[in-house]
């Protein structure tokens, strides 16, 4: 099926089952080899709240584990940004940091990929929407409501 994608020139977007299968973490990775992802910006990968599994998912665990499984670093960090914003018609404004684009922004006590890395503060708009030592100042009862 990927190559009738790369040859119709299909944007993909990749949606892994919470089922920690290794070859459900290998969708985005056989996507990009095998089909779709002989284009340049082609493959997104996503996340979101399952019916049947009660949480939302985390978006950057869902790269890092594409990245280990053969995507690279690079190719797992941009179909999470600008890849994904070219399939949704937004690179435009949004997906990279460059003059002229909006700055919403992520910003790391350390590798995006790595499990025990904060985030410290997040950036829409050009506004700082959240800041963790802010929220570390909350009473622990209002910290889930509030971040």
């Amino acid at each position: 099926m990927a190559d009738a994608l790369a040859e119709a020139k299909v944007p993909v977007v990749v949606h892994r089952r919470c089922s920690g299968r290794r070859a459900s973490r290998r969708t985005t990775v056989a996507v990009q080899r095998d089909g779709a992802g002989r284009q340049e910006d082609s493959t997104g990968d996503r996340t979101g709240f399952e019916g049947y599994v009660p949480k939302t998912r985390v978006v950057r665990q869902e790269a890092a584990m594409a990245m280990v499984n053969g995507l690279g670093r690079e190719r797992a960090l941009s179909a999470i940004t600008l890849d994904a914003a070219k399939i949704l018609g937004l690179d435009d404004t949004r997906g990279s940091i460059e003059v002229g684009k909006v700055a919403d922004l992520v910003l790391y006590d350390g590798d995006p990929f790595e499990h025990t890395t904060h985030v410290m503060r997040t950036i829409q708009e050009g506004r700082v929407v959240y800041d963790r030592e802010e929220y570390l100042k909350l009473p622990l009862a209002r910290r889930g409501a509030a971040g």
